[in-house]
């Protein structure tokens, strides 16, 4: 072999084993860069899927829970009035305070509910404010009752009543009985087409009632009258 030919052998050898070098750094720099980068890009994953989550499964919770709470405190504190509305029902005692002024339905004790607060017509007088109820009962075994707590804080109560212009009878008469402490204090019988004024002393009573009933003694006594009570006042 001469030297020429020695030459190029070696040149061919050298190629040879540069070539299996770089390939052989090649196939180690691959296989060390999929090696670390497979981790690093599943750390950085599980990382944000977990911090992602935690904060979503911990605020819709709590989020409800608000909710909840807003939409039920009206329902336990909620008020419907009925405190404040039973003193305005309830019965009560007239004070100093109510003298002077024409009483008005309300004030009465528990008044039953036909009694009516409303514009009537009287004799002669017309579109007088008063309390009206129809009176059918002959005699004093069930009479219609108005009542008064008046806690012993007045001396006079002065009102008048009569018989509407529109009572079904025409011949019959009321009897208006004004009881204090359950003793009678004055009585006086009201025929149609009249009315009557009282001024009854009311010292020391606390309970009173004015009863009214048809007179008995009328001939044919039925029928019903409409009796009305009007400018009630205590003093």
């Amino acid at each position: 072999m001469d030297i020429q030919d020695l030459g190029t052998l070696m040149r061919k050898n050298c190629a040879l084993l540069l070539g299996a070098i770089t390939l052989l750094v090649t196939s180690c720099g691959s296989a060390g860069g999929s090696d670390t980068a497979a981790p690093t890009e599943t750390v950085k994953v599980t990382a944000t899927e977990t911090v992602t989550a935690t904060p979503t499964s911990t605020d819709a919770p709590s989020g409800v829970a608000e909710a909840e709470l807003e939409s039920t405190e009206p329902v336990e504190t909620e008020d419907f009035g009925t405190s404040d509305s039973e003193p305005t029902d309830s019965p009560k005692v007239i004070g100093p305070n109510d003298a002077g002024r024409i009483l008005v339905l309300s004030d009465f004790f528990r008044p039953d509910d036909d009694w009516k607060q409303n514009r009537y017509d009287i004799a002669s007088k017309s579109n007088i404010t008063g309390i009206g109820k129809e009176i059918s009962t002959c005699g004093d075994y069930g009479p219609e009752v108005l009542q008064l707590r008046l806690g012993n804080n007045f001396t006079k109560i002065d009102f008048s009543v009569g018989q509407d212009n529109l009572s079904s009878s025409t011949d019959q008469k009321l009897v208006v009985r004004v009881m204090g402490n359950n003793k009678e204090l004055e009585v006086y019988r009201v025929p149609f087409n009249k009315y009557q004024t009282f001024s009854v002393d009311v010292s020391n009573v606390n309970a009173l009632s004015i009863q009214t009933y048809l007179d008995e003694e009328v001939e044919d006594c039925g029928g019903s009258a409409l009796a009305v009570f009007y400018d009630m006042k205590l003093q």
